[in-house]
C-alpha cells in the first residue's frame, strides 16, 4: 500500500517570519493586506488558489501556532520548470520545444 501523500520533514514557515519578511520587502503591507492574501482563512488568495497551505495549532493554552507551506499548486508548477530544466541539460539542442513549453507553463 503506498501513501497518498508524502510527510513532511520540516515545518513550515512561520507567520511572523513570513510577515517580518513581507514588511522588510515592502512598508505598505499592513495587516489587513495580509490577512486578504495569507490569511489563515481559506478565502485568503495565495490560500484560495493553492499557492500556499496554512496549518493552524492551538497549544493547551491556547496559543495558536501559524505555520505556511508551499501548496499543491506551487508544487505542480516548481515541479513542471524543475522536470523542463532537467530535459535541457540532457539534450540542450531541443531548448526550443522547451521554451515553447515553458510559455504554456507562464
Amino acid at each position: 500500500m503506498t501513501k497518498r501523500h508524502a510527510v513532511k520533514e520540516e515545518p513550515g514557515i512561520d507567520v511572523k517570519l513570513l510577515q517580518s519578511f513581507l514588511a522588510g520587502v515592502d512598508e505598505g503591507v499592513t495587516e489587513d493586506i495580509f490577512r486578504a492574501f495569507f490569511g489563515p482563512t481559506r478565502t485568503a488568495e495565495f490560500l484560495a488558489q493553492g499557492w500556499l497551505t496554512c496549518t493552524v495549532n492551538r497549544n493547551l493554552s491556547g496559543v495558536e501556532d501559524i505555520q505556511y507551506d508551499w501548496g499543491p499548486r506551487a508544487e505542480a508548477t516548481v515541479e513542471k520548470k524543475v522536470s523542463q530544466n532537467n530535459k535541457l541539460r540532457i539534450n540542450p539542442t531541443d531548448s526550443v520545444s522547451i521554451a515553447e513549453d515553458i510559455e504554456v507553463l507562464l
